[in-house]
């Protein structure tokens, strides 16, 4: 019921590695209901979110 924030963005093919979303992360472009992840070990737990990756990039997850 939990999943490590970059593995999230791979298994919903917003990115295609996650060195990629520890990239990201660590440069404050991804935000979980319009709050900056900083950290790159975040944990998603289950439910409802907002996702944004970088400027062009919008999901919801359920």
């Amino acid at each position: 019921n939990e999943i490590w924030l970059p593995k999230l963005l791979v298994d919903l093919g917003l990115l295609k590695s996650t060195s990629e979303g520890k990239r990201l992360i660590s440069q404050g472009a991804i935000e979980i209901n319009d709050e900056v992840i900083t950290d790159e070990r975040f944990i998603v737990k289950k439910g409802r979110f907002k996702l944004k990756v970088g400027r062009k990039i919008f999901a919801r997850v359920y």
